[in-house]
């Protein structure tokens, strides 16, 4: 289903607040074989069965785990392309991916019609 040597590092960190106690946590989701060409609904299927509590009650948005997948899978496109080094999207903080604005990271998204 997934393969490639390229996004051997690449993980979606989900970030959770636990009201009870305040604090805050962090949960990584291995995405081992991710490459550019894999399908987004695959890449989904896989998260859901290998962290189902993440899934349950609609903990994760849809549109948002969508949007960060397709953005991560452009980002990996590039990089096979260019043969650049996994290093570089590796070295990429999980804030700045969240937080780019779709324009300086120029990945399609499908509020702008990319997909």
């Amino acid at each position: 289903m997934l393969e490639s040597n390229l996004s051997s590092f690449v993980c979606v960190v989900l970030e959770y607040l636990v009201p009870s106690t305040g604090k805050l946590y962090h949960h990584k989701m291995k995405l081992r074989q991710l490459k550019g060409d894999t399908k987004t609904e695959e890449v989904i299927d896989y998260l859901r069965k290998r962290h189902p509590l993440y899934f349950i009650a609609d903990k994760i948005s849809p549109e948002q785990i969508t949007d960060l997948i397709e953005r991560l899978k452009y980002k990996i496109k590039q990089l096979e392309s260019a043969k650049q080094p996994v290093s570089d999207i590796v070295g990429t903080k999980r804030s700045d991916l969240n937080s780019q604005s779709k324009k300086e990271n120029d990945a399609p998204t499908k509020s702008s019609g990319g997909h």
